[in-house]
């Protein structure tokens, strides 16, 4: 798990090596990433969810920052927020 910001907003990477599925294709009964997206959304933010079956799974939630908040980037170098 990776947090960092840019001023302009924070990134909060999740990864794992599970066994991944396809995300364009969830089973109804599944809520989870739905709810995740929404969340995100709410506060003018957005999810990524990057998977495939036998690879593993990445999820980006990138959410705005109030204004006047430190510009520098905590983010290394290739992260899901580096403007690099």
């Amino acid at each position: 798990m990776d947090l960092c910001g840019d001023g302009e907003a924070l990134y909060l990477e999740v990864t794992d090596t599970g066994k991944g599925f396809d995300p364009l294709v969830l089973p109804a009964s599944s809520s989870g990433l739905r709810g995740m997206r929404a969340r995100a959304q709410s506060v003018g933010g957005s999810l990524k969810v990057e998977s495939a079956p036998g690879k593993g799974t990445r999820v980006i939630a990138e959410l705005p920052v109030s204004s006047g908040a430190n510009s520098e980037s905590s983010c290394p170098a290739g992260a899901g927020g580096s403007r690099n």
